[in-house]
């Protein structure tokens, strides 16, 4: 397939009518009274949530390795787990390429 002058100029023809829609339109996609999250903001977060999943981790790994039977040792291991699943949950939604919030 030649790519020539005039198919050129079409494809970009295309290409702004696709950006134009997109601006004028809503995401048809988006559900009633949310938001799409800008894509820096929501790097942004995952970054941070990033981070933060990592500090607990090297929490967990700084308690003790034998098991304690003290009952403070276990709320703050389970804690430690549950905020390590959260987080983790929350990546996973924020690893998404389009994240909507609520308004």
């Amino acid at each position: 397939m030649k790519i020539t002058r005039k198919r050129v100029s079409y494809l970009y023809f295309i290409v702004r009518l696709i950006k134009d829609i997109s601006r004028t339109h809503p995401d048809p996609m988006c559900p009633p009274g949310h938001a799409l999250l800008p894509e820096a903001q929501r790097r942004e977060t995952l970054e941070k949530l990033q981070a933060a999943i990592a500090d607990y981790e090297a929490q967990l790994a700084t308690l003790p390795v034998r098991q304690c039977d003290s009952l403070a040792y276990k709320h703050r291991k389970e804690n430690l787990e549950r905020e390590i699943y959260e987080l983790d949950e929350a990546i996973k939604t924020f690893s998404k390429r389009k994240v909507y919030v609520q308004q």
